[in-house]
């Protein structure tokens, strides 16, 4: 739970574009964990990064200017009727469970990847990726 909270508030620093790496969440962090203690903020590898730069090994870019997306082109020859079941037997693995640890995105990209391995193979039934 401890983790989630700390975790969580780094993120929120992060996109407030408030360091991550200051008193405050280092305080935060003393008076919460009870089995690590964070480094001093000038022991912290993050501490000499600009904000922009810790954003970017949390793995997304934030542009807030341009949120707009371009209509699709819709095409009329969509068959309703596809069924990747039955265009790729063996392939469509079965739905993990994730449980609650925020893994979505690597459980999403795993299992798109472990069907696109196995539809590129022929094969039926390939090894499914470990998230």
């Amino acid at each position: 739970m401890y983790k989630l909270v700390i975790i969580g508030t780094v993120l929120a620093f992060a996109t407030a574009h408030i360091h991550p790496v200051n008193e405050y969440i280092i305080k935060q962090i003393k008076e919460r964990a009870t089995t690590w203690e964070p480094m001093e903020i000038e022991d912290n590898p993050l501490h000499h990064m600009t904000i922009e730069q810790v954003q970017g090994l949390l793995g997304t870019i934030i542009d807030f200017e341009d949120t707009t997306f371009p209509d699709p082109e819709i095409s009329n020859e969509i068959n309703g009727a596809f069924d990747s079941r039955t265009a790729w037997p063996g392939c469509v693995h079965a739905i993990r469970d994730q449980a609650s640890c925020g893994s979505c995105w690597a459980f999403g990209s795993s299992e798109a990847l472990s069907d696109r391995f196995c539809i590129a193979s022929s094969k039926s039934n390939n090894a499914v990726l470990s998230p």
